[in-house]
């Protein structure tokens, strides 16, 4: 190796460590042929650290790799050092380091409670994550405690989830009247309530206490129908959190005296911090009169999707433009399926994703005006599928599909079918075909699965005896690891927890913050698992386990 260069990952120990020229190019060498992926390898001068050759030795996990017990190095003080380059050592620290330095002393204390410390975290941490990540503000508006706070929060959330001590998992619950449909906003902070008249309710699940407020009153008296299906399209050109919102009933019948409509809110988030709220504006609301159940529904942009189940064997998709449909005349396309459908997600190129109980399916849409504003009659077209997986009669249970996140090549998700968890590519090439590839065997497991939350990384399984299985796994977009058992998994029993077979809804997940929020008969249920780390009134970060 070259000793021009080093990698830029070891800088801060060629700073502490006094090394020599030849001695630190040994050590680049060795830890390089050792950990080649666990480096970056941005060049750095190397003979601009050498004249750092009389700063003190830190003890951090190369000690024994660099210094021999017979050597003895003169010791010098940290704080001797100019601010900005003990401000670069600190930043190449790790967050455990960062928390660690703080017993030291004050000086290094109040460094690492800088945001130039804790923007560094972040913008690594965020550059690591296989799906993007987004604060609810812009990256300035943060004060360098919240910035902690919200990286600590997601490595404690990564970290616990792979853990079965309990003292890391814990369990509330809240009682709201009426719920008829929840929805968990992407970030975990944030759980919309719907209700029977129309109205739904925004709770601070990071707020000291955890209380409803209004976002969106009840509809007046006739026009009120339940809020079933909620459906949310994140704004990310907002500099705030933003995102359009779409609100659904569950079922339309024939001699219902109210007709069913479609509501399109747009949600914004106004303040700082913890004195941050929702505020809604209406967008449109129109009449979408059907007839059969609307089991699922998605919103993308200008559309809004929904799967109405009209019998036992047969499935069809309404597609609206939401912006240019009225009471009067939709912009529409319908999908007709002869299969059972239970989930759509949007994709690039006017294309849906579509699973069912049995297989996924891509279908092209294109909307166009339409005067006819009453249910479809029953028809025997089908409409032709793009692509089609079987998956060889194991069942896909509801909630099996992930969200998807784009690159500039293709949209991944992740899907459970079977007994394992798959991992899909569709590229934006229509023409080029979708690519499934298995993440994690979960037969080792053979607990009688009820119903799960599938993530890009992460998945929560519901047992039949309400034992609860916490998956991890990871997948490199452009090329697969090896196939990953699931027998290793952490399961914990929860006393009385919640399951579809006791008459509860299908458990929201938010891995970004290990957050698991589900409706039952009794109240509404928060699992919480990113508890790796506690904050006391003096906004003192402790360490619970971090084995």
């Amino acid at each position: 190796m070259s000793t021009d260069t080093i990698p830029q990952s070891l800088r801060f120990i060629a700073i502490l460590r006094g090394l020599s020229v030849t001695s630190l190019s040994w050590l680049v060498q060795s830890v390089t042929q050792h950990w080649p992926s666990y480096y970056d390898v941005k060049p750095i001068n190397i003979k601009s650290i050498s004249n750092l050759v009389n700063t003190s030795p830190v003890y951090n996990k190369f000690h024994g790799l660099i210094y021999p017990r017979s050597v003895d190095f003169a010791r010098h003080k940290l704080t001797t050092l100019p601010l900005d380059i003990v401000l670069d050592i600190v930043k190449e620290l790790d967050w455990y380091s960062i928390l660690t330095i703080r017993k030291t002393c004050k000086y290094l204390e109040e460094i690492s409670r800088t945001c130039t410390v804790w923007c560094s975290q972040y913008r690594l941490y965020v550059a690591q994550r296989p799906f993007p990540l987004h604060l609810e503000e812009p990256l300035e508006s943060y004060t360098a405690a919240e910035l902690e706070r919200w990286m600590l929060l997601r490595i404690s959330a990564d970290l616990g989830w792979e853990s079965d001590d309990t003292k890391l998992t814990r369990t509330s619950q809240f009682k709201q009247k009426e719920v008829t449909g929840i929805f968990l906003v992407p970030g975990g902070r944030w759980l919309l309530v719907g209700s029977e008249n129309g109205s739904v309710m925004a709770y601070d699940m990071d707020a000291p206490t955890v209380a409803p407020k209004l976002l969106i009153p009840p509809e007046t008296l006739q026009d009120q129908q339940p809020v079933y299906n909620m459906s949310i399209s994140q704004d990310l050109s907002s500099s705030k959190l933003t995102f359009t919102l779409s609100l659904s009933p569950c079922a339309q019948y024939a001699n219902s005296l109210l007709l069913l409509r479609i509501h399109i809110w747009r949600i914004i988030l106004h303040g700082h911090g913890a004195q941050a709220h929702l505020r809604a504006n209406r967008l449109n609301n129109f009449q979408a009169h059907d007839v059969g159940v609307i089991t699922r529904t998605a919103i993308h942009d200008n559309h809004f999707g929904r799967i109405i189940r009209n019998n036992a064997r047969s499935s069809s998709i309404d597609v609206f433009d939401w912006a240019k449909s009225t009471s009067e005349t939709h912009h529409k396309a319908t999908i007709f399926c002869d299969e059972t459908l239970s989930a759509i997600r949007f994709l690039p190129g006017h294309r849906l994703l579509v699973c069912s109980v049995t297989s996924l399916m891509l279908y092209s849409f294109i909307t166009a005006k339409c005067s006819e504003v009453t249910a479809p009659t029953a028809t025997s077209s089908l409409t032709k599928r793009l692509w089609r997986l079987p998956f060889d009669g194991d069942r896909v249970l509801h909630g099996a599909l992930s969200e998807g996140h784009s690159d500039e090549l293709a949209t991944y998700f992740v899907i459970y079918a079977g007994n394992t968890i798959h991992g899909l590519a569709i590229p934006h090439i229509v023409d080029q075909p979708p690519h499934l590839r298995e993440l994690v065997d979960i037969s080792g497991l053979e607990l009688g699965c009820i119903t799960l939350s599938v993530g890009f990384e992460k998945a929560f399984i519901q047992h039949r005896d309400r034992s609860i299985s916490r998956l991890k796994f990871s997948w490199d977009k452009r090329g697969i690891q090896e196939v990953k058992p699931a027998s290793s998994c952490p399961t914990i029993t929860v006393k009385g927890y919640p399951t579809t077979l006791n008459g509860a809804r299908l458990p929201l997940l938010d891995e970004e913050t290990g957050r698991v929020v589900q409706s039952s008969r009794e109240g509404i249920v928060i699992v919480d698992t990113a508890l790796l780390y506690t904050t006391d009134g003096k906004n003192e970060t402790s360490i619970q386990s971090i084995s």
